[in-house]
Parts: structure tokens; sequence; C-alpha cells
């Protein structure tokens, strides 16, 4: 790897911020921060005198167990366990603070234990700045899937891609994480049964924990039952 490649890979990892977990997934699967931001951000618009800035997660209270499986959790995720989302906002000067942060607050939670599935204990809402005007709503640009949709080949990795595909809340195949580039990787259990990881985007039109559930499905529909599923969102498209 040249030495520009690997400074746009290192990049590129920052760029995704942390790896979390989701909430009662076997076998592994976790959202990077940076598309959750990417969904709560879309949940912000919805709350009139509201303007999400920053959106950033820490573990709460003890650790949990890391999860086992053919692909252990990639270094820059938590242990699964209970997370405190904060987040930081401005508010229109003219509406009422509490009602609008109230709101606010509840919207996030919403957004980010039943459409992310990830296990939120708490929301800490900090308002850093009152507005003088009612913020517009922002661009509604599509964040990058930086991958296929369209995936070529005949072997095993090419027919779970296509599987993938076609399972709903799948906006496109990923290939951000890590240096191999590749969306899908086969790999082997400690106990020698199959796994896999797939990397994707998700699109917001379906609750993130059935569509990764349909993934674990198709994907085992492709490799044969009792293969270990691992999946990894990199991408969100509101």
């Amino acid at each position: 790897m040249t030495e520009r490649r690997w400074d746009r890979t290192v990049r590129d990892q920052l760029a995704l911020g942390r790896l979390l977990p989701l909430a009662g997934a076997p076998g592994g699967a976790w959202l990077t921060e940076s598309a959750a931001s990417a969904a709560l951000r879309r949940t912000g618009e919805g709350v009139p005198g509201a303007e999400l800035v920053k959106v950033s997660f820490t573990a709460a209270g003890e650790e949990g167990a890391a999860p086992g499986g053919g692909f252990p959790a990639p270094a820059t995720a938590p242990p699964p366990g209970p997370l405190v989302l904060t987040a930081t906002c401005g508010v229109h000067a003219r509406g009422a603070l509490t009602e609008v942060t109230d709101a606010l607050r509840a919207a996030l939670a919403r957004t980010a234990r039943d459409g992310l599935g990830l296990d939120v204990a708490a929301v800490d809402l900090r308002v850093a700045e009152l507005l003088d005007e009612a913020p517009e709503p922002a661009p509604r640009a599509e964040e990058a899937s930086g991958g296929d949709t369209e995936p070529g080949g005949d072997g095993e990795e090419a027919a779970v891609a296509r599987a993938v595909l076609a399972v709903p809340g799948v906006a496109g195949l990923a290939r951000r994480f890590g240096t191999g580039g590749r969306a899908v990787r086969l790999g082997s259990a400690a106990d020698g049964a199959r796994a896999v990881r797939v990397e994707l985007t998700a699109s917001g039109g379906r609750p993130l924990p059935g569509t990764v559930g349909a993934v674990r499905e198709a994907a085992a529909g492709v490799l044969g039952a009792g293969t270990d599923v691992a999946v990894l969102v990199t991408g969100w498209r509101g």
C-alpha cells in the first residue's frame, strides 16, 4: 500500500467514528458513529425550533461481554452494553425552551433505540446556542455509500452480496472499513463453523434491527444454516 493510500485509509477510518454495538445481535453487529449521526440528524430536522449540531456516544455503566463468533469485534467498538447519547443543539430563542428540548430528547431516544437498535440508556442534551431565527431544514444530501449496488463475479462472496442487496433496507454494499477493500469477507469461527462479515449502507425506510436480521438470513441462505454472520453498517441514506 502506498503512503498516500495509507493516509487516505486512516482518514476514512477516523471519519467513521466509533463502532457502536447493536443490542441483542448475536454474532456481532455494529453501526458506525457517523452513520448513527446521519440518522439522528434526520430526526432532529423534524423537531420544530431545534437545530442538532453534534451527537456522540459513550459507554454507560459496566461493560458487557464481548460477542463471540467468527469475526471479533473491531478494535474501535466498545463491548455490548448500554450507551449514553450526548447531543449538542441550538434552540430558537422565541420558542419554549423546555418544550423544544423535551421533544428533541424524546425523538432522539426513539430513533436510537427503535430505529437503530442501539442500547441507549440516557440522552444527554446540551443547548449550546439560542437561535435568533427558527432553523431552516438542512439539504438532504445522501451520505456516500462507498460500495457497490451491482456486484459481479460467480463466487460465494458475490452470491452473498447479491442476496444482501435484495434485502429491504439495504441501500448498497460498502468497503469503507479496513484495508482489504471487500464488502463481504468469508472466514471461520473458533468451532470450525463458517463465518462471514458483511459491510453495508442502510436506508432509513426500515428499522435497522429488522434489516440486520434479514441480512443474516440472506447470507445464511447462501452459505448454509449455522453460518455465523456479522454485520457492519458504515453508511446511512435517509
